[in-house]
């Protein structure tokens, strides 16, 4: 019995795995959930349920606040909320930019904001 030939060279293309949603953008954390945050978005935050992030605690308004993500910047606007957005214990007036690493609550509710970084792909 002969040995299989195969061809000396013969290249293999691999699928390139879906993104990460989380990947090369933001994402809030808090105890029990991460939420991502895309490039490009606008997420409602509330108790409405069709809210992007939807908040359970009926101190937060139905529509409590706007999170928007262009150009690697994340900003936050209060939509008149009676609890009030808090951006590192300061009331959010207007629209506020948020860093990396902020503390950002909604009403009684509190998330952290972080980065992550885009995976090098080769």
């Amino acid at each position: 019995m002969r040995p299989a030939r195969f061809p000396a060279t013969q290249a293999f293309a691999l699928p390139t795995p879906p993104p990460d949603p989380f990947e090369g953008g933001f994402r809030l954390v808090d105890a029990g959930m991460i939420r991502a945050l895309a490039e490009g978005t606008t997420v409602l935050v509330g108790r409405d349920p069709d809210a992007g992030l939807v908040l359970g605690d009926p101190r937060v308004s139905g529509r409590h606040a706007e999170l928007t993500v262009r150009q690697g910047r994340v900003v936050v606007r209060d939509l008149g909320s009676t609890a009030g957005t808090f951006v590192n214990g300061q009331r959010v007036e207007g629209t506020v930019e948020i860093a990396a690493g902020a503390e950002v609550r909604f009403g009684p509710t509190a998330f952290r904001l972080e980065a992550v970084p885009a995976a090098a792909r080769g």
